[in-house]
């Protein structure tokens, strides 16, 4: 049976529930088109994140310091200061192991791969789906005969074609910098 009317709710509060129900319903209609639009212009064969630098991505990999920033001391004569560097370089590095470098003469810098450069087969990077199984490039630095109780800056540029590691308006465009002190 139906209600009689005055048991009805008030007519102004059926007409706003129905307008905000209404309202809601277009906003995520627009919402959706918009995301639909967005995914529709995405290119899926183009690095997702790119930035008008023309300099690639200079980082320090593995994470060795964590939370000291990039100040890396150490005692040589105890190993508790350095055994942590040491796992995590070698946990890194297990993917790289080979034959050793039958050509690398005793420097004061040894890069690994030689002269501390990396192919050209790893650009240009077009992106996760056209590339699956790309790699990230390593190049890694020996330091030798460093000298003891030192502040020793470090510093890794990248040197290419439309390239800047100069720029006074951002010092740290195209290069890393780090301090290495090694205590007696």
């Amino acid at each position: 049976m139906l209600k009689p009317p005055a048991a009805w709710p008030p007519l102004p509060t059926v007409w706003i529930s129905l307008y905000y129900v209404g309202f809601y319903v277009v906003m995520t209609g627009l919402f959706a088109l918009c995301i639909y639009a967005l995914m529709r212009t995405i290119d899926p064969y183009t690095p997702d994140y790119q930035d008008q630098l023309k300099s690639p991505g200079v980082t320090l990999r593995p994470d060795v310091y964590g939370e000291k920033g990039l100040e890396i001391s150490y005692n040589v004569s105890d190993n508790r200061t350095w055994v942590g560097f040491t796992h995590t370089l070698r946990a890194f590095l297990a993917g790289e192991q080979g034959p050793p470098r039958k050509d690398v003469q005793p420097l004061q810098v040894e890069y690994y791969p030689a002269n501390g450069t990396f192919s050209r087969h790893y650009f240009p990077y077009y992106g996760k789906k056209a590339q699956p199984h790309y790699s990230n490039p390593l190049v890694a630095a020996k330091l030798l005969n460093i000298p003891t109780d030192t502040d020793v800056k470090v510093v890794c540029k990248v040197i290419a074609d439309r390239v800047t590691f100069d720029n006074p308006h951002d010092p740290y465009e195209g290069k890393v910098e780090f301090k290495l002190t090694i205590p007696q």
